[in-house]
């Protein structure tokens, strides 16, 4: 049986993604956005919203350009500072490599079916709740299919990370792995910019459910895209910090989603 221990914990809650970003612990406690008053008809539906966004950030055949893509940074959690590379590519496919120091290695990865994680810990292989969201999650092109993919509303107008912002709740489309239906997202866009400020959710772990708040800041443009460089996460009572420095496009070999030969012999048994 694995061991539940504070960096094996923290690993699972790591995410890298917007959808990122996706137990027990809680966050600390906080205050909730404050709402700012609006007329309802001056609030966009949440399709306007979605698709400003998607303009902001380079627009829709920006999005669509490339078919891979590599980040790479360094991550900040349970007082350690690490490293990261994202593998990603057109249409699902994911792989996170997290060195993290004496806490060890995780990869996390999902080939378009299999979902999987390597840890000190162990080997295993998603399903359920857990595997539906790393297939969400692993949506090479997300904002694309956030109107597509999910049950949008607005929920008015907050004040979050210093910025007015329209909120709007996004609860993703059942899907046949998914012992539940998904719970709701909340997403955060600048008014003003229209850019993602942040989000909530709550996200499946072996631990059980974790709530999950993200912040977004320091978009830089890599190649046509506008992407947050600063990606901030209020889990399991701390913070983690995530920090992109590198993007490149197109460059990602086929192989990289190669199921691991340790995750093809679970998959036999």
């Amino acid at each position: 049986m694995n061991r539940t221990t504070p960096a094996s914990a923290a690993f699972a809650a790591l995410t890298l993604t917007l959808a990122g970003a996706h137990a027990a612990a809680q966050p600390s406690a906080q205050p909730a956005p404050a709402p700012i008053s609006q007329p309802a008809a001056d609030v966009p539906a949440p399709k306007v919203i979605v698709a400003n966004y998607i303009k902001a950030i380079g627009g829709a055949d920006a999005l669509r350009a490339p078919t891979s893509r590599t980040d790479t940074g360094t991550v900040e959690m349970i007082g350690t500072t690490g490293e990261f590379v994202t593998q990603s590519a057109a249409p699902d496919k994911r792989v996170i490599t997290i060195k993290l120091g004496e806490a060890g290695e995780l990869i996390q990865g999902f080939d378009g079916t299999t979902g999987w994680d390597i840890s000190p810990q162990g080997q295993r292989v998603l399903a359920g709740d857990e595997l539906a969201y790393r297939a969400r999650n692993s949506d090479f092109t997300r904002p694309l299919s956030l109107e597509s993919k999910h049950d949008l509303r607005s929920l008015g107008v907050v004040e979050r990370d210093g910025k007015k912002c329209y909120k709007v709740g996004a609860t993703p489309a059942a899907t046949p792995v998914a012992a539940d239906k998904p719970t709701e997202i909340i997403f955060y866009f600048d008014v003003e910019s229209g850019l993602l400020v942040g989000q909530t959710l709550t996200r499946p772990t072996p631990q059980g459910p974790m709530e999950v708040d993200t912040s977004y800041a320091d978009y830089k443009k890599f190649g046509d895209v506008l992407i947050p460089t600063t990606t901030s996460s209020k889990v399991m009572g701390g913070i983690q910090t995530i920090k992109t420095t590198k993007v490149e496009f197109n460059a990602v070999a086929p192989t990289a989603f190669d199921l691991p030969a340790t995750i093809k012999e679970k998959l036999k048994k």
